[in-house]
């Protein structure tokens, strides 16, 4: 049986009704039939909708509009050291941020989204930490330390959700949201998210603009809406390789840097309720910088 769902934008959400719950039991990230459900592969399972091994507590075989959940002794630390990349359907629905941490101990972006098909991704209840990255994703420059958005129109949801200690080093120390499409707007939402700590390094240099990037919390990039909900952004810095800023470029925003590339591929920022404290930048905008963007202060 196929349900049919709107989607925001009028935009309309094919799939199967059979939908599976995905337990991840232990803190590797083997991906093997060794009895235990790690998180990178009930990754694996929502992708592929298969399951991870024959042995018992092995994680289960997706379906549609998979749900991935998380059965250790708390606190529990998952160490990821590798880039995973969900491209279906799923929440990650992990036991609050204070009490489950998935780190890319400084070497690895933990976290890609990006869907083949149209889909729907919320992440709840945990802390991205330690992520990095410093190689170039799609022609983009190193972006997003702990998680790289680019699932076009699809709705991501990011809910009590701490991006903590991550770097990059073009922008968006902890998250990047980029949308390959210039004229489908995309929609990102974060509500009762933590920005601390992240930094965007300014050691890659853009080619074609010669900007060293910025965003140490997070970036925003062209035709993606994103709304910021009852969160805080702390402590977040954009630096550059002991270089003198240009006055209209260079390592800007220290939480937020939202840049569009062209006029046909504008974003909209509105934020609510939320804290911005002890940012900086070596540039422009220590808290945001904004540049060909619709912005609302509610």
């Amino acid at each position: 049986m196929t349900s049919i769902r709107r989607l925001a934008g009028g935009l309309l959400l094919a799939g199967n009704l059979h939908a599976a719950t995905i337990t991840v039991n232990d803190t590797g990230f083997a991906q093997s039939d060794d009895g235990v459900c790690t998180f990178a592969e009930a990754i694996d399972a929502v992708n592929n909708d298969t399951a991870s091994g024959v042995l018992a507590s092995e994680c289960t075989a997706g379906g549609t509009e998979d749900t991935i959940e998380f059965d250790l002794p708390l606190p529990a630390f998952i160490d990821q050291p590798f880039m995973l990349t969900v491209s279906r359907s799923v929440v990650i629905e992990g036991p609050g941020k204070d009490l489950l941490s998935i780190s890319g101990n400084g070497i690895s972006r933990i976290l890609r989204i990006n869907n083949v098909v149209l889909s729907e991704f919320t992440v709840r209840g945990l802390t991205f930490t330690a992520g990095f990255a410093g190689d170039n994703l799609l022609g983009f420059d190193p972006s997003g330390g702990a998680v790289f958005v680019d699932a076009t129109v699809s709705p991501v949801t990011f809910e009590d959700v701490r991006f903590e200690n991550s770097a990059a080093g073009f922008a968006g120390g902890g998250v990047a949201l980029v949308n390959v499409s210039s004229t489908l707007s995309a929609l990102r939402t974060f509500r009762r998210c933590h920005f601390v700590g992240n930094t965007a390094l300014g050691s890659s240099i853009n080619e074609v603009s010669g900007n060293s990037g910025g965003g140490g919390g997070k970036y925003i990039g062209g035709s993606v809406d994103v709304l910021i909900e009852d969160s805080t952004f702390e402590s977040n810095v954009t630096l550059i390789n002991g270089v003198a800023p240009s006055a209209d470029g260079d390592s800007q925003g220290g939480a937020i840097w939202m840049v569009s590339a062209a006029s046909s591929a504008t974003s909209e920022l509105l934020v609510r309720r939320s804290t911005f404290s002890g940012n900086s930048a070596v540039g422009l905008g220590g808290g945001l910088a904004i540049g060909m963007a619709t912005v609302t202060d509610d």
